[in-house]
């Protein structure tokens, strides 16, 4: 389920994963592109959550401009 950046538990999670985004080892190819992606245990509501996240360098580029 996709969660809105506005949130500050997203903008938490992100924070903590900044630099394994940005980390070549958490790089994959997909349809030529190059995406970033890791994944968090978290806990909501005190249920196990696992959150998974992805880094798109070329559509922050684009959004960017």
């Amino acid at each position: 389920m996709p969660l809105p950046f506005t949130t500050s538990f997203a903008q938490k999670l992100l924070r903590n994963a900044k630099a394994v985004l940005h980390s070549p080892v958490s790089g994959f190819g997909f349809e030529d592109q190059a995406l970033f992606h890791t994944q968090k245990e978290t806990t909501i509501n005190g249920k196990t959550a696992y959150a998974h996240l992805y880094f798109d360098e070329k559509r922050r580029a684009e959004e960017m401009d």
